[in-house]
């Protein structure tokens, strides 16, 4: 096993902020992606088709960083 993820915290493009201790005993799914990227841009529809199968799954959190100003989000 490697090491524990590091404790972060983050806010939405909602402005809701979320805490690492707010996701305790959740399974995390984190991608993090920019908008100029070639490869972040080929795997989106492979996500939006993971997160609409698990969307009903309470114990799912899928994060997506985002390198990118909110605006070109």
């Amino acid at each position: 096993m490697g090491d524990k993820f590091p404790e972060f915290e983050f806010v939405d493009l909602e402005g809701n902020k979320t805490d690492y201790k707010d996701l305790k005993d959740k399974l995390i799914i984190l991608n993090t992606w920019f908008v100029g990227c070639k490869g972040c841009k080929e795997e989106e529809e492979n996500l939006k088709q993971l997160t609409e199968e698990f969307k009903d799954r309470k114990d799912i959190v899928f994060l997506s960083f985002a390198m990118s100003s909110p605006q070109k989000i």
